[in-house]
């Protein structure tokens, strides 16, 4: 018999970043979460899709307890994560949050996270990978690791890993102001950010790949060069990104259709 999930304390706002997720956004498994989890609300960010996403978000919004948000271009996940905390962060919740949209990471994580969230001292819960699954290439078991051990000090030691949480704080709105720099290490930017230092980890012993949603190679060889420049910034001067005027969110501000 499967043991009851725990009752969660605090109150959710998740965001998932959706591009080009037509057939890969589980609606049902969604309603199911928002029934199962009655603090828990979803802002679905589009991020200039180009197939049915947008219909299948306007679907689900439908719900009262779901926010669409529509990007007028795609801007990458790191720029819909960020649009969509600032619109997490005007709910009011305990903790905001994001997670990848095709649920590589099921969400009977949640209760889990949030209940780990809500000891004294944790402001994080992050969401970490095996480090050997079977369904998985030698190469990208090779990768993978080598990735873990140069972020071994790092607060993320899987930032590719799309299931994280955090509480909500009055500063965090200002600090996700402008746009993040790096597109592919935005977690370890967002950290950063956010000023979030008890984190907890979480392993996600049933995370599975998603097809195609995997990083091709040449991704790979993106992610390094932009841990190169994220640990040594001295040497790799950043210019900030600027993006399309997207509009901020104000409190009780229904986003338009694109």
């Amino acid at each position: 018999m499967t043991p009851p999930l725990p009752h969660p304390e605090l109150s959710l706002a998740l965001v998932l970043p959706c591009f080009n997720e037509a057939r890969r956004l589980p609606a049902g498994a969604l309603r199911i979460w928002l029934d199962r989890l009655p603090r828990l609300s979803l802002i679905l960010v589009d991020d200039g899709s180009t197939d049915d996403t947008p219909t299948v978000i306007r679907d689900l919004a439908r719900h009262p307890r779901v926010q669409a948000v529509f990007l007028p271009e795609n801007l990458g996940k790191a720029e819909a994560v960020r649009h969509g905390l600032l619109h997490a962060l005007h709910q009011g919740t305990d903790a905001v949050g994001f997670w990848d949209a095709d649920l590589a990471a099921p969400l009977h994580h949640l209760p889990i996270m949030l209940q780990a969230m809500a000891q004294p001292g944790i402001d994080a819960c992050l969401g970490v990978r095996p480090l050997w699954r079977a369904d998985r290439t030698l190469l990208r078991r090779g990768l993978g690791n080598a990735g873990r051990f140069l972020l071994r000090n790092s607060h993320t030691p899987d930032p590719q890993c799309g299931a994280k949480l955090f509480r909500s704080a009055p500063h965090h709105r200002a600090v996700l102001s402008e746009p993040l720099r790096h597109r592919w290490l935005f977690d370890l930017e967002l950290m950063e950010r956010l000023d979030l230092r008890g984190p907890a980890l979480h392993t996600l012993d049933d995370w599975r790949d998603v097809p195609d949603s995997r990083l091709a190679g040449r991704q790979w060889a993106v992610l390094v060069w932009e841990l190169m420049r994220l640990r040594t910034p001295a040497l790799f001067p950043q210019r900030v990104r600027r993006n399309p005027h997207v509009p901020h969110p104000t409190p009780g501000a229904i986003p338009e259709d694109r």
